[in-house]
């Protein structure tokens, strides 16, 4: 077997093989749903809480409106909030998408970093709007 490797970038990273065989020179971590539901209007709801020397990597955001949100729809915020879990704050927004009545927005391949320390929080102008964020945790 002759040993090689592929590396670069600034810190020297090496792309690595996975045990089913796979060239992996990106996501080694497997993605978690965490879940949230806005159902007071204007009130913020956490999604994703930050945990000590990690960062959050969101690889997917899923909205869903219930049938219950009115006809000009439910302008929603994905945010970064350092204040705390059910602050309404918003330090860095994330997305915010208008959701109407009985529809959804899927936002699939994306790598957008948290910043470390932060929830990730949901809030609604209108309820109930649903809020599904896939990703995973790396050192901070």
């Amino acid at each position: 077997m002759i040993s090689v490797a592929i590396k670069g970038g600034k810190s020297g990273n090496k792309a690595e093989v996975t045990e089913t065989g796979e060239l992996a020179i990106g996501d080694l971590n497997s993605s978690k749903f965490y879940l949230g539901s806005a159902t007071v209007n204007d009130t913020a709801v956490n999604v994703v809480p930050p945990m000590a020397g990690k960062k959050f990597i969101i690889k997917a955001i899923i909205l869903s409106g219930d049938r219950s949100i009115a006809a000009a729809g439910a302008v929603t915020d994905v945010f970064e909030s350092t204040t705390g879990p059910t602050s309404g704050t918003i330090d860095v927004q994330i997305i915010q998408e208008e959701i109407a009545k009985q529809t959804r927005m899927v936002a699939t391949g994306l790598n957008i970093e948290v910043t470390h320390g932060s929830w990730v929080n949901v809030k609604a102008d209108d309820v109930i709007v649903r809020c599904n964020i896939a990703g995973y945790y790396v050192n901070a």
